[in-house]
């Protein structure tokens, strides 16, 4: 993994400034442990031939201090997993840390998981995010509510070869649409390809 804090803090600029959050109407939702929020997407129109990365802020997040949050963020096109990664609650928690998936070819120096971005860049992806409540802590108090999510798509920027405190940015494209939002439970034995699946097929097709 490859972080920058201040990098980080730029591509949140980018989200909370001037582009607004996802659709708001699926919020607020509770996330406990051993629970995933499962998220159906498509791309804004038009195409976004330039995009690179995606960047997930939890805008508003309410947990429980004490509370060893853990969160897996997996991406999927369909039941196609593209990538995922295990994060702690730093980025649970606060949404000047997003969460960033990214293309091979992309520029931004802060990523969780390099992913193909062909379905995204030409709007085909039939887009599912889900995020899992992981970890040791099985405290019923382990609770997070996601009052809202900005959940932006963009192109980033070279990183200039200036001093540390010059880092690249996102140059926002827009907000990824949501379609559906639901927590569900996370049967033991059962794949994220699978339940990815599950979901595909309970939700009639946009």
């Amino acid at each position: 993994m490859k972080l920058k804090p201040a990098s980080l803090l730029l591509a949140l600029t980018a989200v909370a400034g001037g582009v607004a959050h996802a659709d708001d109407a699926f919020f607020p939702l509770d996330l406990r442990y051993g629970q995933k929020l499962v998220i159906s997407f498509e791309t804004p129109s038009p195409r976004l031939p330039d995009a690179d990365t995606i960047a997930i802020g939890n805008s508003n997040a309410r947990g429980n201090s004490g509370i060893e949050y853990l969160f897996e963020f997996a991406l999927f096109d369909g039941d196609q997993l593209l990538g995922s990664f295990t994060t702690d609650n730093a980025i649970g928690l606060r949404q000047d840390l997003p969460a960033l998936f990214t293309s091979p070819d992309s520029n931004e120096m802060v990523t969780q998981a390099v992913v193909d971005f062909s379905s995204i860049r030409d709007g085909s992806i039939d887009g599912r995010l889900i995020i899992s409540s992981v970890g040791d802590d099985a405290s019923p108090l382990n609770v997070m509510t996601y009052n809202s999510l900005a959940f932006l798509v963009g192109m980033s920027e070279p990183e200039p070869d200036f001093p540390p405190a010059h880092f690249p940015h996102l140059i926002p494209q827009g907000n990824l649409v949501i379609l559906d939002a639901v927590v569900v439970p996370s049967p033991t034995g059962v794949s994220l390809a699978a339940l990815a699946s599950v979901v595909l097929l309970g939700r009639p097709r946009q």
